[in-house]
């Protein structure tokens, strides 16, 4: 049988730690993120979209979208990034569905930042939340070269860990140890694991 389990959790919490854990451990991995990335360069029908929407200011002078461009934009109107998500999100979520009709068996677990936001968790059978303090996510932004201010845009631009931690059916926490981690991980896989075993088949 096949298991399919959303890993959600806010920005720089620790989620893509997290997720290269359970490949290690055998899971079957997708990253939304990278599809968006995919589904967004130029040419292909999410580019059409945001440019269509957005206009060609958000282009860099090779015609690709300028991430930095557009997210200066949506980070500071919260109609203009809903928007961006309604464009985005449905596209993101067919790629997902296509991956996964493809894998007829295990675990696979699929990197989903905005899993609450998009209203995503529809599609899984497990949701795991990656955790971490708001102080350590706003210091792990400003490593990466962010100022204070746009990290705290980002962060507050997404759902609250309130409503994340609401539909987990598994916590883990990103901002301790490592050791740490990677024990909670070993425990959740095995859970997984027993899950996965025990089910039965399902008609949608």
């Amino acid at each position: 049988m096949k298991l399919r389990v959303a890993l959600t959790g806010g920005i720089a919490s620790g989620k893509s730690t997290v997720l290269r854990m359970f490949q290690r451990l055998g899971a079957e991995v997708l990253d939304c993120d990278k599809i968006a990335k995919t589904l967004t360069r130029r040419g292909n029908k999410g580019y059409k979209r945001i440019v269509a929407e957005f206009g060609e200011e958000i282009l860099d002078k090779e015609g690709r979208i300028d991430r930095r461009k557009l997210a200066n934009i949506v980070f500071s109107d919260e109609e203009k990034r809903r928007k961006l998500n309604s464009l985005v999100h449905p596209l993101v979520y067919e790629k997902v569905q296509e991956r996964m009709e493809k894998i007829k068996e295990g675990i696979v677990i699929v990197d989903v930042p905005l899993l609450v936001e998009s209203g995503g968790a529809r599609f899984f059978d497990k949701i795991i939340v990656v955790y971490a303090e708001p102080l350590v996510q706003l210091e792990r932004l400003i490593k990466r070269g962010f100022s204070e201010e746009e990290a705290k845009a980002r962060m507050n631009a997404q759902a609250s860990w309130e409503e994340k931690l609401k539909i987990a059916d598994f916590i883990v926490r990103g901002d301790g140890e490592m050791e740490e981690t990677e024990k909670e991980v070993e425990k959740i896989w095995e859970k997984l694991k027993n899950s996965c075993e025990k089910r039965t088949v399902v008609i949608y």
